[in-house]
């Protein structure tokens, strides 16, 4: 079995455009004439379980999750071009910054899921890999018990909508030295490790996919 990798890189480019401000925002801005602080985080915005903990539904929070599950093109079109492919599609990961975290699904709630140890020992398979690089411990577990509560993130859409048994999303670097503004002279070795962590995550659930098939 042949396994393609499909990387969607900068699904919004406004952290990319805020790069040079004092105050950097992990929202998207919708334009409306009346409240001009809507600012919907892309992460609150799928639509599975969506609106429920760690979301707001006050568009001035960081966490607001918009007015309607999809209601960003961004959020939208990643989806369509996943649910296109769902049934070739045997792993997901969606990557952001930062705490050094592999999580496991689910994010909207603390109960697990049924294949939960799986999950996990593919997981802990690609943050030992991600370590042997530069050293860099990744903590590994759900979002509620390693970080907090989050519905509404791909992460959980990837596996409880479209399918995808293997759903993962990475935090990476920092752990809160430099935060969201990482050195520049991080970014290559974050890349190299990450590339090492992922690709062995994607040997392991080869192997997996054959010995299953038989």
């Amino acid at each position: 079995m042949l396994m393609d990798m499909n990387i969607l890189t900068l699904v919004t480019d406004f952290g990319e455009r805020l790069a040079g401000s004092t105050k950097v925002l992990t929202a998207l801005v919708s334009l409306n004439l009346q409240i001009l602080s809507i600012r919907t985080d892309p992460n609150r915005n799928w639509g599975y379980k969506w609106g429920g903990p760690g979301s707001s539904g006050d568009p001035c929070q960081e966490i607001y999750r918009g007015p309607q599950p999809f209601s960003e093109p961004e959020t939208k079109a990643v989806a369509n071009a996943v649910l296109a492919r769902r049934n070739q599609i045997k792993m997901y990961l969606t990557f952001h910054s930062y705490s050094q975290l592999w999580l496991l699904p689910w994010s909207y709630t603390r109960q697990r899921p049924s294949d939960y140890s799986e999950l996990q020992r593919l997981g802990l398979v690609g943050a030992r890999a991600l370590a042997s690089t530069y050293g860099t411990r990744y903590r590994v577990g759900s979002a509620p018990e390693i970080l907090y509560e989050a519905a509404g993130g791909s992460d959980d859409w990837a596996k409880g909508a479209a399918g995808i048994k293997y759903s993962y999303t990475l935090e990476l670097r920092d752990t809160g030295t430099y935060g969201f503004a990482l050195p520049a002279s991080q970014i290559s070795p974050t890349g190299e490790e990450t590339l090492r962590g992922v690709a062995a995550t994607a040997r392991a659930l080869h192997k997996t996919l054959n010995t299953a098939s038989g």
